[in-house]
């Protein structure tokens, strides 16, 4: 839950929302969600910051021809264009700005993988790195129960992580609603 939009703030409620256990200070915050990297840094710097991230996902099923089957894909601004919408679609991870890049599911046999692109590493955060649970309408994962590869970039500089959970059905790529990953940072 993010931290108050105005009046008194303490210490301890920041510490509270990014998971910090004592002793605390202001300067443990530098580059965390909501906070600067760098320069003065206050109790104002957390108003309404959320070490969590949260985005009301759309979702929309397209068909494209794939081989001689016909696939369904249900995308956020990913590959062949933008079908459905995540919004907002980037957060904060220390002092990177990381991006959601995709949530799909491929549709085509019993068992279908449902697809997490996070892109804006400047290194591998391995599997457990980014995010210790995902949650949209009442129906939770966690990135251990995945298939993880990194993907670094052709820059040589950023790389995207990405997280294949085989699922059966899953209201998290198939349905509407307000997605929340809780951060690992």
């Amino acid at each position: 839950m993010a931290l108050q939009t105005s009046g008194p703030i303490s210490l301890g409620q920041i510490a509270a929302e990014y998971n910090d256990a004592a002793p605390n200070s202001m300067s443990e915050y530098y580059g965390r969600s909501g906070f600067p990297s760098s320069g003065p840094i206050s109790f104002f710097d957390a108003y309404g910051n959320s070490d969590n991230f949260s985005g009301y996902m759309t979702y929309q099923l397209v068909a494209v021809p794939e081989g001689d089957k016909l696939a369904a894909y249900d995308r956020i601004g990913y590959g062949e264009g933008i079908q459905g919408s995540l919004v907002p679609n980037t957060f904060n991870y220390g002092a990177l700005t990381c991006k959601v890049d995709a949530i799909f599911r491929t549709l085509g046999g019993q068992v279908t993988p449902m697809n997490i692109y996070i892109g804006g590493f400047t290194s591998d955060p391995g599997i457990s790195g980014v995010w210790s649970s995902m949650t949209k309408n009442g129906y939770t994962i966690v990135p251990t129960t995945s298939q993880y590869t990194w993907n670094p970039g052709a820059d040589g500089a950023t790389g995207t992580a990405q997280w294949n959970t085989w699922l059966n059905y899953n209201p998290i790529s198939d349905q509407n609603g307000q997605l929340t990953m809780i951060l690992v940072n």
